[in-house]
């Protein structure tokens, strides 16, 4: 035993096991040293733990829920699972390994443990396998294979742990309501049966409002319906899913499907270093999502997708990041109907690339911001880098790198609360350089009505003003306190429908009064016959 530092004990701990430690450089006939550990909540010799001695400093009280050196992964919780196992081995080793999930399961180590399931390499069967809930006493559960795939994504791995679910409609593994603090990694898991609607991993976790904090990390999906799909938390509930590094293919709908999230629930979802390719539907799709992060993934589309890289219906309550995405379609193809359709408030969104996808960012927002993105090829001839729906406001858009064929940007919402940027760093609501082969306004007006002319909101807009009036009045909400106000006489009746005469001399109008908000009027010669006057208003 010898090897510790002069006046230091070395010894060797086990579990419930009474220790014997000789100080270093005193002989058997010394004084020997005893040291009782006890796992309880009671006195022990606490320690500085340092490779696999102990240093003993003082006595202290712990409890094993307080002291995180017990929560640690050891080769007392770890269950092996082996293609070559049987289920009738203990399974505290390679060597006398579990051959299933379900063996290794029932074999997990008594309450308050982190119990670990280590597989090998091969093949495994099953579905509609439910992990333990916490009422097994559990503190949480891990299962591990190995990650040969990683190297060769799309061919499969020529060595690695498989999952494998033949059914149509189970999912290989669900994570029941109640169940928290699971992990799986390095799992491949492949169908080709299950349907269009049934996932690979279903987390139910947090129905019953309970804390819901799992980790999806390094994982493979091939094939089903979904790869993962994440449902219905309860209100209240502190709920935490991780997915990480991990890849997704040919998922006939979603690589990942979350719903029902509540948005009064401290829900936090992260999407991170993932690869999602080939799906039928949506790369990722979440409805009433809040505390959400999507970061560094990579989407791409098949050719057939009448989905979105991503779609998030009803965002809300804590803020929603979307940053660092490759979202993209097949070349060429324009498949997916946007990169990203949001619905929903409080978005932050910035350097995302977006390649050929029928249109970019589709954005029914309030109190969002959409930062610089980078746009490349694709696009439709309809396709905008990002377009604001009716019902957004008080959003912020950025220029963006690169432009589709329509442009860069389209505000629909006709809403004077959105700002678009420039980026000169004056923080003022312009658009410091504009080029663009049309202009367009949110709305016209056209009208041959008498004074006054009832133009909505529209900024531009053409009356004709009945004849030998000399002041015309026009509403429009587009009027603010500093309006530039330009009026011009026009003779061409397209969509006015009356009579455009050429005005008296002088040919000259001009803008008399305005009211904010709702009005302004404008002086004109007197004319025999009606006449025609464009207006423009700058804000």
């Amino acid at each position: 035993m010898g090897g510790a530092p002069e006046g230091q004990a070395e010894i060797q701990l086990k579990r419930g096991v009474c220790c014997m430690a000789t100080r270093t450089g005193e002989s058997d006939s010394m004084k020997r040293y005893i040291l009782v550990i006890l796992l309880t909540a009671s006195a022990i010799a606490q320690t500085h733990i340092k490779a696999g001695t102990v240093e003993v400093t003082e006595t202290t009280t712990l409890s094993p829920s307080g002291n995180a050196a017990l929560k640690q992964f050891t080769a007392d919780n770890t269950i092996y699972v082996s293609v070559s196992g049987n289920d009738s081995n203990d399974g505290l080793s390679w060597g006398t390994a579990k051959a299933t999930l379900a063996g290794a399961l029932a074999a997990l180590p008594r309450p308050g443990v982190v119990g670990w399931i280590k597989f090998g390499a091969g093949t495994w069967t099953f579905n509609n396998l439910a992990l333990p809930a916490a009422a097994s006493n559990l503190e949480s559960i891990r299962i591990t294979g190995i990650n040969a795939f990683r190297s060769a994504p799309n061919g499969g791995p020529a060595e690695g742990t498989i999952f494998s679910n033949t059914s149509t409609s189970n999912p290989t593994i669900i994570v029941g309501a109640g169940t928290a603090g699971v992990t799986i990694e390095g799992i491949y898991f492949s169908s080709s049966t299950l349907n269009a609607t049934t996932p690979h991993i279903f987390d139910n976790a947090g129905a019953t409002g309970s804390n819901a904090q799992n980790a999806f990390i390094n994982d493979y999906f091939q094939g089903g319906g979904y790869g993962i799909q994440i449902s219905a938390p309860g209100s209240g509930s502190n709920f935490e899913n991780y997915i990480l590094s991990s890849q997704f293919s040919l998922q006939l709908t979603d690589c990942v499907h979350i719903t029902s999230l509540n948005q009064g629930s401290a829900s936090q979802i992260t999407i991170r270093d993932s690869r999602c390719q080939l799906f039928g539907a949506n790369g990722f799709y979440l409805t009433n999502a809040s505390g959400v992060l999507i970061d560094n993934n990579e989407v791409t589309s098949n050719a057939a997708s009448t989905g979105n890289d991503l779609f998030i219906n009803a965002g809300g309550g804590a803020a929603t990041t979307i940053s660092n995405n490759e979202l993209e379609s097949l070349p060429a193809s324009n498949a997916a109907t946007h990169a990203m359709n949001l619905n929903g408030n409080s978005f932050s969104i910035f350097n995302n690339s977006i390649f050929n996808t029928t249109a970019g960012i589709s954005c029914t927002c309030n109190n969002s911001t959409i930062g610089t993105n980078n746009f490349g090829n694709g696009g439709s001839a309809t396709g905008y880098d990002v377009t604001l729906n009716a019902g957004s406001t008080a959003n912020v858009v950025m220029p963006q790198a690169g432009a589709y064929p329509s442009g860069y940007f389209k505000d629909n919402s006709t809403n004077f609360t959105n700002k678009a940027f420039s980026d000169n760093g004056s923080g003022e609501d312009i658009m410091s350089f504009i080029l663009a082969g049309t202009i367009g306004t949110r709305s016209n007006c056209s009208t041959n009505t008498a004074s006054p002319a009832a133009c909505g909101t529209a900024p531009v807009g053409t009356v004709e003003v009945p004849t030998t009036t000399t002041t015309y009045t026009v509403n429009t909400k587009a009027v603010t306190a500093n309006s530039r106000i330009i009026i011009e006489p026009v003779t061409d009746t397209a969509g006015v429908g009356g009579t455009c005469n050429a005005p008296a001399s002088p040919f000259t109008a001009y803008q008399s009064a305005r009211s904010p908000g709702v009005s302004f009027t404008f002086t004109l010669p007197s004319t025999a016959g009606s006449t025609c006057w464009t207006y423009l208003i700058i804000n």
